[in-house]
């Protein structure tokens, strides 16, 4: 039975944005919550991801990078002509930011010894990389309305 990768990588995002602490507290809460698991996208029958397939999807994530960004860059296009949504004013809030580079530079001092954390960080930036591209496209086309 093969792994729902596109639930595992829902999982993923889910990680990062409800602050699960662990990629092992993620594959317990799947496994303990079956309404999580299926709002996830996982299937009742489905297998249930192990951390090592979290890692494996982290470590393809990390290896491609720029595929990832094409990605995004399309979704935001696709975003921006269906809604119109990024040519609204967009305000940041400064201690959400903080908050984050707080988080990732005690993260990054806890956890720099091993691999498999580096590859959560580094997903992490990516994810942070990613929602930074946004507001900046976002402030880009803003600026492109405005002239």
């Amino acid at each position: 039975m093969t792994v729902n990768y596109e639930a595992a990588i829902r999982a993923l995002m889910i990680h990062f944005l409800e602050e699960i602490p662990t990629i092992k507290a993620l594959v317990t809460r799947i496994k303990q919550d079956i309404r999580f698991k299926l709002s996830l996208g996982f299937l009742y029958g489905d297998r249930d991801p192990s951390e090592a397939t979290f890692s494996r999807i982290l470590q393809t994530l990390s290896e491609n990078i720029e595929t990832l960004e094409r990605q995004n860059i399309l979704l935001l296009k696709a975003i921006d002509q269906e809604f119109g949504i990024l040519e609204e004013p967009v305000v940041i809030d400064a201690k959400a930011v903080e908050r984050i580079n707080d988080y990732l530079k005690e993260h990054m001092k806890l956890n720099n010894s091993t691999h498999y954390k580096a590859n959560i960080v580094q997903t992490e930036m990516l994810l942070i990389q990613l929602t930074y591209n946004l507001k900046t496209y976002a402030a880009q086309r803003l600026n492109q309305r405005n002239f």
